[in-house]
């Protein structure tokens, strides 16, 4: 337990982005709960549902490298703010068309790709901030940070998720997932830098960049089985939950 909270509290900065992301996550972990119902009842159709799931995780597949290009390029406090303000106004969309009576599985497919997309920008950033808010010292209980992030998402997620449509409706659970990136947009907006950023790499296109990295992954055995290892948890794993909803 000791260790646990030294993690969770290795200095502000890291505990405002482990709150700010554990709200946010959760959130997350309650909006896809939302979306597949949501489809189910405006379709009744399973592989519909399915559809919308895949346009849910596609931008992962997509736009993860970009991603990471773009945290090397750019401030990475930056990409996450406007990240979280793309997702915010882009998933509080759907309750206003849900009151409008405007939404359609159209409409609710291109903000989920949308919201994913920006997501994808999200994470790549968050990742490479964490090294510039912690002391060397600090450094190694920081990076135990993002399995903790796993942990509690799934379980404030989990607990919420499963009764939250009976009691306060469909509409509102995408309500309250709008607020949790408001959250985590404030949690990343009040980071001071621990230190400087390191000084930028020498000028690359993005496009070389991504393909420096898939070289780097190829002619290494041991960055290869991490990457395999890790596509199937997220695949496995992380999409259980939409898929077990898909399958009711």
């Amino acid at each position: 337990m000791a260790r646990l909270v030294r993690r969770l509290f290795v200095n502000r900065n890291i505990a405002l982005v482990f709150w700010g992301q554990v709200v946010s996550q959760a959130g997350d972990s309650i909006y896809q709960i939302g979306l597949l119902w949501l489809c189910l009842d405006m379709t009744g159709s399973k592989s519909l549902t399915g559809l919308i799931a895949s346009a849910a995780f596609l931008p992962y597949l997509l736009f993860a490298l970009p991603g990471g290009a773009l945290a090397d390029r750019f401030p990475r406090k930056a990409i996450m703010i406007s990240a979280d303000g793309a997702r915010l106004a882009l998933v509080a969309c759907i309750p206003l068309l849900y009151a409008l009576g405007a939404v359609s599985i159209l409409k609710l497919a291109l903000l989920t790709f949308l919201i994913g997309s920006f997501s994808a920008v999200f994470y790549p950033a968050r990742d490479a901030l964490l090294p510039e808010l912690a002391t060397a010292d600090e450094l190694p209980h920081a990076k135990r940070v993002d399995p903790d992030f796993m942990a509690a998402r799934r379980a404030a997620g989990s607990g919420a998720g499963g009764p939250a449509p009976a009691l306060v409706g469909l509409r509102h659970l995408f309500s309250f997932d709008a607020f949790t990136f408001l959250v985590s947009l404030a949690a990343v907006a009040a980071i001071r830098a621990a230190r400087p950023p390191a000084p930028p790499r020498p000028p690359a296109t993005p496009w070389r960049a991504m393909l420096d990295g898939v070289r780097y992954v190829a002619a290494n055995p041991l960055m290869r089985v991490i990457v395999l290892v890790t596509a199937l948890d997220n695949l496995i794993l992380m999409g259980r939950p939409s898929w077990a909803c898909r399958s009711t």
